[in-house]
């Protein structure tokens, strides 16, 4: 919890920066310097600005066709599964690491809070130096901002039968049989595997992981078919 802020918030240890917000920079490797585990900053809210249910209903002699769409605008998504990824070099984001590149910022050489720091020049190839795998990184990086989602959270088709068919029920009887999918489409800006994550339970309090996608799979699509029956 962060005060003045809301109950959704994200917290992870942050990259060390000088009095400008540079990147402090190892001048022994050419890499970040480490802050202390301990360190946490605010990096985050996962609470959506707004969202939206619509229900729309199709009928058309004895079939009915209901949709129903949830829809999500804002809130942050901390993708740890990609993170998590990334360190271990499984992330496609790791495929280049035979390329030599420079992490800018500047050198904790004793100059890093003057008006003159000193700018890293020192290159680095990752194949060759696992340790950019975890030392460039931190979980603010992986934060994905303004999360939007339009799902398509169910769909069904259902037909009522003529009532010649279920005359002998009763005059005010009724039978129906229906289909559903669930989970049948997803359109958002989020790039892990379904921004509806969570990676507890609110028993740990708060709201507990939701908003936090570590090891979760995406939602299935789901079929049902069935039988309603009114006597």
């Amino acid at each position: 919890m962060f005060i003045g802020k809301s109950i959704g918030s994200l917290s992870a240890t942050q990259f060390a920066r000088n009095d400008r917000g540079d990147i402090l920079i190892n001048p022994q490797n050419g890499l970040p310097v480490l802050p202390s585990e301990t360190t946490w900053g605010y990096v985050g809210d996962r609470i959506p600005d707004f969202t939206l249910g619509i229900v729309n209903k199709f009928r058309y002699k004895d079939f009915t066709l209901n949709f129903l769409w949830d829809t999500r605008f804002g809130g942050d998504v901390y993708n740890l599964l990609g993170y998590r990824m990334y360190v271990y070099g499984l992330s496609e984001h790791t495929l280049n690491r035979e390329e030599p590149r420079v992490v800018k910022g500047v050198l904790k050489d004793g100059l890093e809070n003057t008006d003159f720091p000193t700018p890293n020049t020192i290159a680095v190839t990752p194949y060759y130096t696992s340790a950019y795998f975890y030392n460039n990184i931190t979980g603010e990086k992986f934060i994905e901002k303004d999360i939007w989602t339009i799902r398509l959270r169910d769909i069904t088709l259902s037909y009522n039968l003529p009532k010649k068919v279920i005359r002998r029920l009763g005059t005010r009887s009724s039978m129906s049989l229906f289909c559903t999918l669930t989970d049948v489409v997803l359109l958002t800006n989020y790039s892990g595997l379904d921004p509806e994550s969570n990676a507890n339970t609110p028993g740990l309090g708060g709201i507990g992981g939701f908003g936090i996608d570590y090891g979760n799979m995406t939602r299935p699509l789901g079929m049902n078919f069935g039988l309603r029956l009114k006597l």
